[in-house]
């Protein structure tokens, strides 16, 4: 049986008490925090692909902050958050490359030589293995 990211998040915030990980702790306990609003907000419990989203957003977010941080030039909210980025990594499946998301593609036969259709078909099958662009990236290769 497979422990789903939830499970695992609520493990590792158990054993970062143990180990008294406070930085970690905190960024599980936030994760944990906003899958809980999510499901509140939504009147149900999200399954894995939205806690995947959920915790890609957070990276993201992060990843703006930390260029912003950057030209700012305060450089201990770069690390905090280069930090928690990692942490967060940790609870994210590891993304495909571009060439891994192209032979996926290509063995999906289309119909159509549109690149909307192709698109809404792939991006449900890689969701939260390859971002968008690396997607849309290998189904422009593949229709040139």
């Amino acid at each position: 049986m497979t422990n789903t990211i939830k499970e695992k998040l609520k493990t590792d915030m158990k054993q970062a008490m143990k180990d008294k990980e406070k930085d970690k702790l905190v960024v599980i306990r936030f994760v944990i925090d906003r899958v809980q609003k999510r499901e509140k907000e939504l009147f149900r419990e999200i399954d894995e692909s939205e806690v995947i989203s959920l915790i890609q957003t957070l990276r993201k977010q992060n990843e703006e902050s930390i260029a912003a941080y950057e030209i700012r030039g305060d450089l201990d909210f770069v690390t905090k958050l280069s930090d928690e980025n990692k942490i967060l990594k940790d609870y994210l499946p590891i993304l495909l490359n571009e060439d891994e998301v192209f032979e996926i593609v290509s063995k999906m036969i289309f119909d159509d030589k549109n690149k909307g259709p192709i698109m809404k078909q792939i991006i449900p099958l890689l969701k939260g293995r390859a971002d968008n662009k690396t997607i849309a990236n290998a189904v422009n290769r593949m229709l040139v």
